[in-house]
């Protein structure tokens, strides 16, 4: 499996759900944590974000579209909060459930040597 130290997705939500097993599963592996995440327009909704950063497009200058700075690690990658904002576990799975490869094209795994 590949190990690394950064990600970076543009996702829907809903693909967000979806990639949240592999995260974890990339965060329990990681040789240098914490895994950073890095999401752009949408983020992670069971998880709050180390950082959010509105950004301007030089194209649109009255533009302002969000950037979210995730951390995950072992210590961390089992409790996570629901949208009520309790503390719910989740399952760490190592792969995407078949046919859901779909939603996470756009989804890019930085290595760091």
């Amino acid at each position: 499996m590949v190990s690394p130290s950064a990600v970076f997705a543009y996702l829907c939500p809903r693909g967000y759900r979806k990639i949240l097993p592999l995260i974890e599963s990339l965060a329990m592996a990681c040789e240098t944590p914490p895994l950073r995440v890095v999401t752009y327009m949408a983020g992670f909704p069971a998880k709050d974000a180390e950082r959010k950063a509105l950004v301007t497009p030089p194209h649109q200058p009255s533009a302002q579209w969000p950037v979210f700075l995730y951390h995950f690690d072992a210590a961390s990658s089992n409790t996570l909060k629901d949208g009520d904002g309790d503390t719910v576990d989740v399952a760490v799975v190592p792969e995407l459930p078949e046919g859901e490869g779909d939603v996470v094209q756009s989804a890019v795994v930085a290595t760091t040597e």
